[in-house]
């Protein structure tokens, strides 16, 4: 059984229309449209540069928290997230730390958001002894040094990631990144927008190549974030391959969707 949270309830999808009309209800004029841009940073040791073990990161999400800005996100007794009026805190399975800002009408508000809360987040870190790289990937703890942040979903993530490719434990663990997320008025619109963010894939990879060193060697590549994606799961990565045809449309997207293998199903809540 397949379904779509609308509201509270649950609706039973039936038919490949319900999700190309899903996408569709995603559209908003112009004048409504905003960015959302999602930033990760490695919390790391200030003295020797590891990992920050989970309890040390739980204690910085506590410390912001008091601030009084934050609502504390917890799954059973630990903290893994804070819950802001108009942004969010929350931690990758390494315990990358990740802001998801607030909707912006441009990139000079995105960038404010974002020195606001670095400026916060580093004054905590400086009480705690820890500090954040922005970096694509984690240059010194190796994988098994690196503790699981303590979410029910990264115990079905984990062992499926090592069965997908060489690397994907090393992306939910020691890589970080920075996601935009940007409105579409119509169906045209936003294969035109996915269209061209696929073109420009290899120039950005190119622009904000920052990761040449991982397991404390370098790795032979000016960024090894981009060498992990690629190696992490064939099935959900990559390239689109129907974004070359001009007429693709959601119902393309929907059947490239359908067609990759799922995670992990909510049932009850759980």
């Amino acid at each position: 059984m397949l379904t779509l949270q609308e509201s509270k309830r649950d609706t039973l999808i039936t038919s490949r229309d319900q999700l190309i009309n899903f996408l569709a209800a995603g559209a908003r004029p112009e004048s409504e449209w905003g960015i959302g841009a999602e930033m990760e940073m490695l919390v790391v040791d200030v003295q020797t540069g590891e990992a920050a073990g989970f309890s040390r990161i739980e204690t910085l999400l506590a410390t912001l928290a008091k601030s009084g800005e934050w609502q504390e996100l917890r799954e059973g007794t630990r903290l893994i997230g804070l819950q802001g009026a108009h942004s969010s805190i929350t931690l990758e399975p390494g315990g990358q730390f990740e802001l998801s800002g607030e909707l912006c009408v441009d990139l000079f508000c995105n960038c404010r958001d974002f020195n606001r809360h670095i400026s916060k987040v580093v004054d905590a870190c400086d009480e705690l002894g820890l500090i954040l790289l922005g970096l694509g990937a984690q240059p010194f703890t190796p994988l098994e040094d690196i503790e699981w942040a303590p979410k029910a979903r990264y115990d079905i993530m984990g062992p499926y990631m090592q069965r997908t490719g060489d690397m994907g434990q090393r992306m939910m663990k020691q890589s970080a990144g920075f996601q935009v997320n940007l409105d579409f008025c119509s169906e045209a619109d936003c294969m035109r927008k996915l269209r061209l963010a696929q073109a420009l894939t290899p120039l950005l990879y190119g622009l904000f190549a920052n990761s040449p060193i991982m397991d404390g060697q370098p790795t032979g590549f000016l960024t090894t974030r981009g060498e992990i994606w690629s190696r992490t799961d064939p099935d959900r990565t990559g390239l689109l391959p129907f974004l070359d045809n001009p007429d693709a449309g959601f119902a393309d997207y929907v059947e490239y969707a359908l067609d990759v293998p799922m995670y992990f199903i909510a049932r009850n809540g759980q």
